[in-house]
């Protein structure tokens, strides 16, 4: 798994398990075993870029709606859980 990879699946991790409340840059690095808060930046950058997450005054928003999707998976029927 990339990095950008690790940030992009901890959001999501991390926003389904706190009733959406968003990682702090902190939580990201140690979740990923990066040690600078810049490369986590880089990667949020570059992770807003393709789409698939939206950031407003330190909030970070999944654009592509997975982590609804995994939230509530346990009442979906078996074919529509990813």
């Amino acid at each position: 798994m990339s990095t950008r990879d690790c940030v992009y699946e901890h959001i999501i991790w991390y926003k389904t398990r706190n009733d959406g409340n968003s990682p702090t840059m902190q939580e990201l690095c140690i979740a990923c075993g990066i040690k600078s808060k810049s490369t986590i930046s880089f990667h949020l950058k570059n992770l807003e870029k393709a789409g698939k997450i939206r950031r407003k005054k330190g909030r970070i928003y999944v654009t592509d709606g997975r982590w609804g999707i995994e939230r509530w998976s346990s009442s979906l029927p078996q074919q529509l859980r990813r």
